[in-house]
């Protein structure tokens, strides 16, 4: 049973490679959506391309999900306890939450962000990627609290999950600001206050919960991930061909964001990519694959990296004032490539020297971090 149990923890890595893979994809996505010229996007490589990158989010929340119950099975008893694995989960998702606070701040200065628009206060109040899993990790953990048992949290996930894909379109019809204050409203409203709206988005986290679950407790785990392949693909397939019938009859013009049929589309594609890796993960052995698990296993870090690089989150200078939206798929190219080698490449050296070192790299992060809160307190408004 040991015996089991090793191999079974060592072929885990997969979700990392899952994870990186998404980290990665998610630089191509943002880099193309921002500089390529739009008279590139008008042909079928650039939609088949686009299909892809919308599966980028989803995967990442999905492997968010995935990442909460492989620490769940391990701490549950000591989250239920309150014990130091809870106050250190607890304050990670404070941090990661914090972060995303500031990574959308109107500008980079308390004084200017307290002065803001009605407008800036939506945008800082918005529901981005980090703060969906950061709630969406608040309710899970809440529901592991209270109950002891992993197979009732398992099927409650499954639940959730399948709950959030078809009432979505009932959450949506109404306007949250109406009979909200506009914090939690911002977590509800869609495009263009926010990008990742709790309805449907939080399905692919509970997605992920569910899945990792059903795998851990698969006695064939091989034969699991082939039949789920299976079933992913017909379900891909199915939905793809007869999409523009679904899309005349459900949900018109707001198909691709509420649609059930859509947002099954999307799940389908995470347990597809999901299994396969699982599948080859032996052939994902070698330099690419340890790349791949350190971008995975960095993902925070890439993340946050890639967002100043492209977005300029922090600061009023944007790449985009100097190379603008009408760049070449060649430039694209080589801009992508540029970016990646440098977020990949950086967070390997940190991930090295976290476990060189790994007090003085915690040390480190927190100073680092303290010391970006002050700047953000101190700067003056004019910044």
């Amino acid at each position: 049973m040991a015996g089991k149990t090793l191999i079974s923890a060592q072929r885990l890595i997969f979700i990392d490679v899952f994870r990186g893979l998404a980290t990665l994809w998610m630089i191509e996505t943002h880099a193309v959506n921002e500089f390529l010229f739009s008279a590139f996007k008008d042909n079928s490589a650039f939609s088949l391309l686009n299909i892809s990158n919308g599966f980028v989010s989803v995967a990442f929340i999905f492997c968010a999900g995935a990442g909460f119950w492989l620490a769940l099975e391990r701490k549950h008893e000591d989250y239920r306890r309150f014990g130091s694995g809870f106050r250190s989960y607890m304050q990670r998702l404070l941090f990661i939450l914090l972060l995303a606070f500031l990574l959308q701040t109107p500008k980079f200065s308390l004084s200017r962000t307290l002065d803001s628009s009605h407008e800036e206060i939506l945008r800082l109040l918005s529901c981005n990627v980090l703060h969906l899993i950061v709630y969406c990790s608040l309710a899970s953990l809440l529901l592991s609290i209270s109950t002891n048992k992993l197979r009732a949290i398992k099927i409650i996930c499954v639940l959730i999950s399948i709950l959030t894909v078809f009432i979505t379109p009932f959450m949506r019809s109404f306007d949250p600001f109406a009979i909200m204050p506009i914090f939690p409203a911002t977590l509800f409203a869609g495009s263009p206050v926010s990008l990742f709206p709790l309805f449907p988005w939080s399905c692919y986290f509970f997605a992920g919960v569910a899945s990792a679950a059903f795998f851990r407790s698969a006695q064939n785990k091989t034969r699991f991930s082939i039949a789920l392949s299976i079933i992913s693909t017909i379900i891909i397939i199915l939905i793809f061909y007869i999409k523009d019938a679904l899309h005349v009859y459900s949900f018109k013009d707001q198909w691709w964001s509420i649609a059930p049929e859509h947002t099954i589309f999307r799940i389908a594609g995470a347990l597809l990519l999901f299994s396969i890796l699982f599948l080859l993960e032996e052939k994902l052995k070698g330099k690419f694959g340890n790349l791949l698990t350190a971008a995975g296993q960095e993902s925070l870090y890439i993340y946050v990296l890639q967002g100043i690089i492209i977005y300029s989150a922090v600061g009023r200078y944007h790449l985009y004032d100097f190379l603008g939206n009408n760049l070449t798929p060649w430039s694209v190219s080589a801009l992508i490539i540029a970016i990646t080698s440098f977020c990949l490449s950086t967070a390997v050296f940190w991930r090295r020297m976290k476990k060189i070192y790994p007090e003085t790299s915690k040390k480190y992060a927190r100073i680092s971090f303290v010391l970006v809160l002050i700047l953000y307190i101190v700067f003056p408004a004019k910044f």
